[in-house]
């Protein structure tokens, strides 16, 4: 989404689309199902993927669980994007965002820091046996992939009425 602010910033592109018989909101859901469509074909290509895969022998698949939930996690993480850049446009809603970034990484670190002692190859093996169906995951991870997709459409829909509002006072500061 960045990219296609960016472009449209550099070509005035936002003022065309005030004046067009389309209204703002209908360019803004435009963009904001042309992302979820890219995100989309990023799993079907995943599909294909684990089809052939399974048409293999010896191949280790079942991985399209964490494509799917990948999928939802991209759109969450989109819906905090979008509005960030219709306001502040692409050159300093990048900013906003990279300080968002940085926080997660902060607290990740520090989890891993003084958290538990994490083993990688435990980790490798532990997610080899989910994928065979050989370990379940745990209880609150299961609560999560239920609930994911519904906290992460919500949260979608919630950012495209952001974006309607704060989109006009975006175009105003970086039209000038």
């Amino acid at each position: 989404p960045q990219v296609l602010v960016e472009i449209d910033e550099k070509r005035g592109w936002s003022g065309f689309v005030m004046s067009a018989p389309i209204n703002y909101k209908q360019q803004i859901l435009s963009r904001y199902f042309l992302t979820m469509a890219m995100c989309w074909m990023l799993v079907v290509v995943h599909v294909f993927g684990e089809i052939i895969g399974m048409l293999i022998p010896g191949t280790v698949s079942g991985f399209l669980g964490i494509s799917v939930n990948g999928f939802y996690i991209v759109i969450l993480y989109m819906a905090l994007e979008f509005p960030f850049d219709f306001r502040y446009g692409a050159k300093n809603g990048i900013k906003y965002k990279m300080g968002v970034i940085l926080l997660l990484f902060y607290v990740l670190m520090i989890y891993l820091l003084f958290g538990p002692k994490l083993d990688s190859n435990e980790i490798i093996d532990y997610l080899f046996k989910l994928a065979r169906g050989e370990a379940q995951l745990p209880k609150w991870m299961q609560y999560v992939g239920v609930f994911l997709p519904y906290v992460a459409m919500g949260a979608y829909y919630i950012s495209y009425k952001i974006s309607c509002r704060v989109y006009l006072k975006g175009v105003e500061q970086y039209e000038a």
